[in-house]
């Protein structure tokens, strides 16, 4: 996993190179630069590097999350981590009480596999023992299941009526109270203060290697 200052570095890489043609990076907002933080956090750093430099070769235009991570490949290892990332945010901000959706099902059945059902995903501390174990046995366990459909898992209310939606991509979490795709000003307030969190929990120093890109992680 990445820390946010690699993810920002590697995004000012790239605001750096699609710059206008008065050397003016490429703009991002508060909203946009933590949808990226929140969507490429989950990739190692040499993943994170390796997709920013595919982009720069084959795209003339700044990236959106997806052609990002449209550069990953079937790389299984990435995918279930994205997985994992995309069920935490899910148990943070969907909660035990509702239900939750996964638009990709795959997720959705590891879910059940690995905790059996989605108010048991809620019951744990992300820094408990019990986590820690659940989460290998979720990345096991997602690589040996197929795309599926959506699946809906229900929460302690016991009805499907108003579920969460988890989106495929990128792990972000919109209620069906709003369109998709849109995000509302609480959904906005909730998602940066959530970055902010997980980048304070989990960020953790790393070493040196070599590198032409100025990546963060590397000086």
């Amino acid at each position: 996993m990445s820390t946010t200052a690699e993810v920002r570095n590697a995004l000012d890489v790239l605001r750096k190179y699609y710059s206008d043609r008065d050397g003016r990076p490429a703009a991002l907002n508060e909203i946009q630069l933590a949808c990226y933080v929140d969507a490429l956090r989950p990739l190692d750093p040499d993943a994170l590097e390796a997709v920013v430099r595919a982009h720069i070769r084959s795209s003339p235009f700044f990236p959106k999350v997806a052609d990002l991570l449209a550069h990953l490949g079937p790389d299984p290892k990435t995918a279930a981590t994205i997985a994992w990332a995309v069920v935490e945010n899910a148990v943070q901000r969907g909660g035990s009480y509702r239900a939750v959706r996964f638009e990709n099902g795959q997720i959705g059945e590891a879910v059940q596999l690995t905790f059996g059902n989605w108010p048991r995903a809620c019951a744990f501390g992300f820094d408990s023992p019990g986590w820690a174990i659940r989460r290998q046995t979720f990345l096991a366990v997602f690589g040996t299941l197929k795309p599926s459909a959506p699946l809906t898992l229900l929460g302690l209310h016991g009805t499907a009526d108003d579920p969460y939606v988890v989106a495929p991509v990128a792990g972000l979490l919109t209620s069906t109270d709003a369109p998709r795709g849109e995000l509302t000003d609480g959904d906005a307030r909730d998602l940066l203060a959530e970055v902010e969190r997980r980048a304070q929990h989990r960020e953790q120093p790393r070493g040196k290697t070599g590198s032409a890109l100025p990546f963060s992680r590397r000086q």
